[in-house]
């Protein structure tokens, strides 16, 4: 996948999660940052949860799997000068951002998606790391 769909596919996934993925806040829904929980007035960050572009460099033919529902969460903008940002990245904001996906996607789903992913990967220490995150650390 090329650099431009691969951004298009992000930006895509950006806009679905901002749509389905709100709370009531006072009198208007707004997307709910996945690491402090509150409303996010504005453009949210997209985060990635379990797996990373990191985690999968210089696997081109990899890279489309990051931008998925089951591995994105929003929060507050900033990047990693974000509180929310920098914090959903610490192990305890993985686990709340995986809480969040789960509340959303379903725990099947998370699970299945991790599976495939980890089908796909050489360094399977990723996605067993991922599954004892969500509780099915024996799925592997």
């Amino acid at each position: 996948m090329d650099e431009s769909s691969l951004l298009q596919r992000k930006r895509q996934l950006k806009h679905k999660l901002l749509l389905e993925r709100q709370k009531l806040y006072g009198r208007r829904f707004l997307p709910q940052c996945a690491y402090c929980g509150q409303g996010i007035l504005g453009s949210p960050d997209m985060h990635e949860v379990f797996f990373t572009k990191g985690d999968l460099q210089g696997v081109d033919r990899l890279a489309h799997l990051i931008y998925h529902r089951c591995n994105c969460v929003l929060v507050h903008p900033g990047g990693n000068t974000s509180a929310c940002h920098a914090g959903a990245a610490t192990r305890a904001g993985q686990g709340l951002a995986a809480r969040q996906l789960i509340r959303y996607e379903s725990l099947v789903s998370v699970r299945d998606y991790i599976l495939m992913v980890a089908g796909q990967i050489k360094n399977k220490g990723l996605a067993e790391q991922a599954l004892r995150l969500i509780g099915g650390e024996d799925a592997l």
